[in-house]
């Protein structure tokens, strides 16, 4: 089962990496198909450019035909008299072409239905029976008038076809210079708006300067106004300085004067007091006493008016000393507003400068503009070009967007029926792995059973044998305590010799005795008991020896079991070791496989399918780790097995010893009462081993289990994994499904938009081709008409130079105008 859950596993990768490599190649061929395509549409567009390179070099070779064969006929025109044909010399150039070329189609007009008019003239003429002179000269004449005609219609057909070029270039001109002064006006508005916008900053800078400027005339005035608050003599304005000085000047004289007031005032005041202290008295002493006052007050009030002169004299000079630092302050003041008033003009002049010289690198910048839009209108007529060019070229890319959304058609439905197919295969291996699980379960079931089984038998033998010892140990201390007891009666009933004490002590004994003969009783049912239960057992073990043996002799089929079972696990072990040792390369080469797809996607399209990487690198990354912890569960358990099979190797060598000794002693015949337990020995020896051999199995067969286990774990990781990675292939070919979709639909809309434009172009083109076909078959048709003429225009000349030398011959011969017979027969020949 474990070999075919393997198989299927590995037939899966398989698949997968199949179907991993289709889709690598599929995209590889559509990259290389795109290549292609894109080869061949540059391929063609060389080719058509080489075509219409070709086709205009035909044109302009064949127009030069043309002209030549133009000035050739002009030349054979010009060998003929102008009284009969009328043609007009070469006019000096005029400025205007326009005119000219007019002037030079109306002549032309003209020139066709003055000869169209001659040779009906002569047509009539000939039709009269008017004769003027050979026949075979009027019909060379007629014919070189004729010829004239068909000359002065096509002259005048290509002056049509060059006016109305350059009616069509003077058109385009008309446009591109349109055009060009639309550009010039923008620019000119900008220039102004510009302009605008860079006076409206100087009048708000100049108007913000103006401000400051005022503020500091007020600030000035201020000032000026505080120096004129102080007072003149004491109520006054000082107005300037020789007022201050004469102020200062009447002050002084002031103080001057009340200081002598003050003198004279004190001297008298003292003259009153010496008088008054030497005992003179003039009247009375109230009178006195008054004048004494009034000079008291005198004295002080001359006193207060020399404190206030100084007061005031010291508060001009205070004042003074203010005026000065205030002017010396309003001559800072001023020193800097013209300092900051010339540093502005020269900021001015510096910005006017570099605005100047912005505006003219602006100019140079707007001619250097148009010069770039003139040179992009010559572009935009060559382009003009080009778009017809492009014409085939989008054709061509609807017929590949159509092959390409037929081919995605058909890789959706190869990817449809891939998914079905990978369903049916999830389906399937979920229901194998159900019925694994069922089997497992199963088995589990079994194993814990059995193990449970044999648990229980190892408890009843342990617990069996704990018995038996128990039971050998309380025998013992019974007896023991028996025989003790029994030496104890003795000598007790050797001390007490009393009757009554040896009666009491003879009850008691007999009744201990009783009870122990109970003891011992139950004691040896139990022994019995446990005895039948050994039997039993040991009958079961040799039972079971004999089912075994089936047959044997002296323990020859256990020791072939033992081999067969040796034999088995070694077989085992090499088929264990063979498929991991397969599976370790397997794993190997599909890691260096899939190293070197990645190099050579890496080298190839380096924006390649990257929203596959992640899932597949994942799902490699679980495979190998599960591979690799089975193949460390694989040694470790057949280093175990192997170390099992080495002991058991030495077990059986030893039991091949000891049967060896065995039947050297029943030969010689020393041994031949060796007890039953021995063999039992070496029969339970024998057990233990194939216990152990089928415990190292039963754990084999568990961690075969596990790894299936986590085999089927990662298979089921890998399944939705593969399920999630085919989930984002699908909503990314539907998202691309829908981008090709709108890419279309867009590139529809654009064809539907260029379409008309390029129709009308064909058709134009289809028409010129048309008319310069049949202009160039009228050409053809005319240059054979034109050769055969000439032809016979040789002839005519030849029959001619015939004509002038026999008429020459005729008038150097004499007139007869009898008629001679030699002249006649001359004339005749």
């Amino acid at each position: 089962m474990a070999h075919e859950i393997s198989a299927v596993l590995q037939a899966q990768i398989a698949q997968r990496a199949s179907a991993r490599e289709e889709l690598r190649l599929s995209r590889a061929e559509l990259d290389s198909q795109t290549r292609r395509l894109e080869k061949e549409k540059k391929e063609l567009q060389s080719a058509l450019e080489k075509e219409l390179d070709r086709r205009s070099i035909d044109w302009s070779f064949k127009l030069e035909k043309y002209q030549t064969e133009e000035h050739r006929l002009r030349g054979l025109i010009s060998v003929f008299p102008r009284d009969n044909y009328g043609v007009v010399n070469s006019v000096e150039a005029e400025e205007d072409v326009d005119a000219e070329l007019l002037r030079k189609s109306k002549e032309a007009e003209e020139r066709f239905l003055l000869l169209s008019e001659e040779l009906e003239e002569e047509d009539f003429l000939e039709d009269s029976g008017f004769s003027f002179g050979e026949p075979a000269l009027i019909q060379k004449i007629r014919n070189i008038t004729e010829e004239r005609v068909s000359m002065a219609h096509e002259i005048s057909a290509v002056l049509q076809a060059q006016i109305a070029q350059r009616a069509s270039a003077r058109e385009e001109l008309r446009l591109s210079r349109a055009e060009l002064d639309s550009q010039t006006r923008r620019l000119e508005k900008e220039k102004k708006e510009l302009q605008s916008a860079l006076e409206k900053e100087l009048d708000r800078r100049s108007s913000d300067w103006s401000f400051k400027l005022e503020k500091y005339q007020a600030e000035e005035h201020r000032l000026r106004g505080l120096i004129s608050v102080f007072p003149r003599d004491n109520f006054g304005v000082v107005n300037s300085v020789e007022a201050e000085e004469d102020v200062d000047a009447e002050l002084l004289r002031k103080l001057k004067e009340a200081e002598e007031r003050f003198l004279l005032l004190s001297e008298e005041l003292e003259e009153e007091d010496f008088l008054e202290d030497s005992g003179f008295s003039f009247g009375e002493p109230a009178l006195i006493q008054k004048i004494r006052n009034i000079t008291k007050e005198r004295v002080s009030t001359a006193h207060e008016i020399s404190a206030v002169l100084q007061a005031q004299i010291a508060q001009r000079a205070l004042a003074r000393e203010e005026l000065g630092l205030s002017r010396a302050e309003l001559d800072s003041q001023t020193r800097r507003l013209e300092k900051e008033k010339k540093e502005l003009q020269s900021a001015l002049e510096k910005e006017l400068d570099r605005r100047s010289s912005d505006w003219s690198f602006k100019l140079e910048k707007y001619q250097t503009e148009e010069h770039r839009l003139r040179g992009r209108v010559r572009e935009l007529a060559e382009q003009n070009v080009s778009l017809q060019r492009d014409f085939s070229s989008l054709s061509e890319r609807e017929t590949e967007s159509r092959s390409r959304f037929a081919d995605s058609e058909k890789q959706l439905k190869d990817l449809t029926t891939r998914v079905e197919e990978t369903d049916k295969e999830n389906q399937n291996l979920r229901q194998n792995l159900f019925e694994l699980q069922e089997k497992y379960r199963a088995a589990g079931e079994d194993q814990d059973c059995i193990r449970r089984n044999q648990q229980e038998k190892e408890k009843e033998c342990k617990e069996l044998h704990r018995s038996i010892a128990r039971l050998i140990r309380t025998c013992s201390e019974q007896e023991k305590t028996i025989d003790g007891l029994q030496k104890g009666l003795s000598e007790e009933v050797e001390r007490k010799a009393s009757q009554e004490n040896f009666d009491k002590q003879l009850g008691k004994l007999q009744m201990e005795q009783i009870r122990l003969t109970g003891v011992e009783q139950a004691l040896r049912k139990e022994v019995e008991s446990h005895r039948l239960e050994v039997d039993s057992l040991r009958h079961e073990n040799i039972n079971l020896l004999h089912r075994l043996k089936a047959g044997r002799k002296d323990g020859g089929f256990l020791a072939f079991k033992l081999d067969q079972e040796l034999l088995n696990r070694v077989c085992c072990m090499q088929n264990q070791a063979l498929p991991l040792l397969n599976e370790s390369t397997q794993l190997c080469t599909k890691l260096l496989e899939y190293i070197k797809v990645k190099a050579s996607q890496n080298q190839e399209t380096k924006q390649g399918i990257e929203y596959m990487k992640n899932g597949l690198d994942g799902q490699l990354v679980v495979e190998s780790d599960m591979k690799v912890q089975s193949f460390k569960r694989g040694t470790e358990s057949l280093t175990r097995s192997l170390q099992t099979i080495s002991v058991v190797l030495n077990e059986k060598s030893k039991l091949v010893v000891e049967s060896h000794s065995h039947c050297l002693g029943d030969g010689s015949g020393h041994l031949v009462d060796q007890s039953s337990e021995d063999i039992v020995r070496s029969e339970l020896k024998a057990e233990t081993l194939l216990t152990s051999l089928l415990r190292e199995k039963l754990y084999s067969k568990e961690v075969e289990v596990e790894q299936l286990q986590a085999e089927l774990a990662a298979g089921v990781r890998g399944n939705d994994m593969l399920r999630c990675e085919v989930q984002n292939a699908m909503d990314n070919l539907s998202c691309m499904i829908h981008k090709m979709k709108d890419l279309e639909l867009q590139e529809l809309a654009i064809l539907k938009g260029i379409l008309p434009k390029v129709s009308e172009e064909r058709d134009l083109m289809w028409e010129e081709v048309k008319q310069y076909s049949e202009r160039n078959m009228l050409l053809n048709s005319e240059v054979n008409v034109l050769k055969k003429k000439i032809e016979v225009l040789d002839e005519d000349v030849l029959l001619k130079e015939g004509q002038i030398s026999i008429l020459k011959d005729t008038l150097a011969k004499p007139f007869d105008l009898l008629g001679s017979p030699d002249s006649m027969q001359e004339f005749r020949w």
